[in-house]
């Protein structure tokens, strides 16, 4: 079963992220440390672990400031730049609902469960606008166990 298909037309440029509007240059996403002693790039090594949950079909790592995908294993049934970018938009609805409620609060993770697949998003604790996404097939997936995984993954990528 895929989730997304693969476009066929090119996406018109309103649905694209502000800094590939009007031939912007597309700035490399990279991740700062909580001292702010720089970036780094991030590597899919960093969330390779995933791919060894039950169920596995996809993880990547989101800039969700623009939508691109910073790093990114497996999904080969399933596209993972168009999933970035859709769920982007997802993060960013529930930090505004949080600040609009009022909440003094922050997500540990989002949980989307389809018919046939769980979706788990989890922003990074030290830089909000960065996100793990993970995809798993739902009758093969243990839920605590990739709720686990993600957790590992967020501390190799913020090591």
């Amino acid at each position: 079963m895929r989730l997304f298909r693969k476009a066929t037309k090119p996406i018109p440029e309103a649905k694209l992220p502000t800094s590939q509007r009007n031939g912007g240059s597309r700035k490399e996403p990279s991740l700062a440390s909580d001292s702010n002693e720089g970036k780094r790039k991030v590597k899919n090594e960093e969330i390779s672990s995933l791919e060894n949950l039950q169920g596995f079909l996809g993880a990547c790592i989101v800039d969700a400031e623009s939508g691109m995908m910073m790093a990114s294993i497996g999904g080969s049934n399933l596209d993972l730049e168009v999933a970035a970018a859709a769920n982007t938009e997802v993060v960013k609805a529930k930090q505004r609902a949080i600040r609009e409620l009022g909440l003094n609060d922050k997500i540990e993770d989002i949980l989307i469960t389809l018919d046939g697949q769980y979706h788990l998003i989890r922003p990074l604790a030290i830089s909000p606008m960065i996100f793990i996404y993970l995809a798993l097939d739902r009758a093969n997936a243990n839920l605590a166990m990739a709720r686990r995984g993600l957790r590992i993954a967020e501390e190799s990528v913020t090591a």
